[in-house]
């Protein structure tokens, strides 16, 4: 059973929520309002034993849609991490309106542009909240993309990578050490619609040679808390026309 000392894996997006524990699928729902539906899906993989959860670890893993990327520009003279995530925060606003919203930045953007993170106040709020009341331990929330991060990142040669989740699809792109790309797209693209923005983006960026993109898709469904490789997208030269 979940509670045998092993995290709770939360997978959470705008229109589904899963739970996942050492390997095993424990629940999968397309809801379309899972955070206020939290509580019940954690009561419902906990069958009821709060006194065995009190010390266990629950790990939030965020869609595309709830967690965004960002691509912070090289910025002089920012005095210290607050003042470069308040500068994520404002990019966050202009993006996508978050007025109230949390950034986390991967690396300080002094000299090149860094990879932040947006997460609204109010999600993670209610991630908050539904752990406590639940009797779990929430001990991080990450971005699902990013567990395919360092598959672009330096890298050596410039590389493109696609992360799909149930609720979105993220795009990004580095140049050795560098990011020199990031988007969300929300709600998830149809396939067609994913290759034709995915062999758009790998040309607009890296315009220089046919740069293949590599997709990973989100494997909750199937019970493995790891991106899964799919058939990659090329940016052929005659779609750069």
């Amino acid at each position: 059973m979940w509670w045998d000392g092993e995290p709770l894996d939360l997978y959470i997006g705008p229109g589904h929520v899963g739970a996942l524990q050492a390997g095993r699928l424990l629940s999968w729902h397309p809801w379309p309002d899972p955070l206020e539906r939290l509580p019940s899906l954690l009561a419902e993989v906990a069958g009821g034993r709060a006194r065995w959860s009190r010390r266990r670890r629950l790990r939030a893993w965020l869609s595309g849609a709830f967690a965004r990327p960002i691509l912070l520009p090289a910025i002089a003279g920012l005095n210290g991490w607050h003042e470069a995530e308040a500068a994520a925060r404002a990019a966050a606003q202009t993006q996508w309106g978050w007025a109230q919203c949390v950034a986390w930045l991967q690396d300080f953007p002094a000299r090149q542009p860094a990879l932040a993170v947006a997460v609204q106040s109010a999600v993670i709020s209610k991630l908050h909240d539904a752990a406590r009341g639940s009797g779990l331990r929430l001990t991080s929330i990450r971005p699902w993309w990013a567990l395919a991060t360092a598959q672009v990142h330096n890298a050596g040669e410039p590389q493109c990578c696609a992360i799909e989740d149930a609720d979105s699809l993220v795009f990004l792109a580095a140049a050795g050490p560098a990011w020199i790309e990031a988007a969300a797209y929300a709600p998830r693209p149809s396939p067609d619609q994913a290759r034709a923005i995915l062999q758009r983006r790998a040309v607009a960026v890296l315009p220089g040679g046919a740069v293949p993109v590599q997709r990973f898709g989100s494997a909750m469904v199937d019970g493995v808390l790891a991106p899964r490789r799919l058939q990659g997208v090329a940016a052929e030269a005659s779609e750069r026309r």
